[in-house]
């Protein structure tokens, strides 16, 4: 994904889901649920909604986000300037969070992860206090360029395949889905996801089994079609 052991988008749902139960962070939302900046001028923000019955405390911060053979990486950063970095939202109202880039000079597109996280104190009475943090993507994209898929064959359990999806433009793009076709049969390949400019991603998939010679691969991304041809080895 992934540095984290679940896609951020599950692991959010699931930590949602059970701050149902909290009354400090029920019904926490953000808008926009991504901050897409242009390097001219690199500014933008994200209002919280406290829709709970008490105050919520909630701290800002930010990491890199780059893709590393095939994985997502998040590191320390100051890249980006948020303000305010800690606020007390009260109940059944919002907070308005600025994003800055601190340098805005023209470059490729960067990417990073904007976390607003609930600290409130627990409250006595409540039991178990859920935490839940919103985890955004910020996009900081230059004024040119485009996204660019590539697909390629990659190494793969026995009995598997595997398709490699790289993106080789100055832009994120995200696979919304990959077919591949042999001869008498056909599979859709569950991949979905975004990658990175310079990045790339795999997914493996079932072969039937004594299938071999010529296949056919496309991929459908938010950068258009991207196909392949290769052949299978008799296994």
């Amino acid at each position: 994904m992934d540095a984290l052991a679940l896609h951020p988008a599950r692991l959010l749902l699931g930590v949602a889901m059970l701050a149902m139960a909290a009354p400090a962070a029920a019904g926490s939302s953000v808008m926009p649920i991504t901050v897409d900046l242009k390097q001219a001028r690199a500014t933008g923000q994200v209002t919280l909604w406290n829709g709970g019955d008490q105050p919520m405390i909630v701290q800002a911060s930010a990491k890199t986000w780059h893709q590393v053979n095939g994985h997502d990486v998040y590191e320390a950063t100051n890249d980006l300037i948020i303000a305010p970095a800690i606020a007390e939202v009260p109940p059944k109202s919002g907070q308005l969070f600025r994003v800055r880039l601190h340098d805005p000079a023209p470059g490729p597109e960067r990417t990073y992860r904007l976390y607003l996280e609930d600290i409130t104190p627990a409250m006595a009475g409540h039991g178990i206090a859920m935490r839940i943090r919103h985890d955004l993507p910020v996009i900081i994209s230059p004024a040119g360029g485009s996204a660019m898929p590539k697909v390629s064959p990659c190494d793969a359990p026995a009995e598997a395949g595997c398709i490699k999806v790289a993106n080789v433009g100055q832009r994120l793009l995200k696979v919304t889905g990959i077919t591949v076709e042999g001869q008498g049969w056909h599979t859709d390949v569950t991949a979905t996801g975004t990658v990175l400019a310079d990045g790339w991603r795999q997914w493996n998939f079932d072969i039937p089994p004594h299938a071999a010679g010529p296949v056919h691969v496309t991929a459908t991304t938010t950068a258009g079609v991207a196909t392949a041809d290769w052949t299978l080895a008799p296994r």
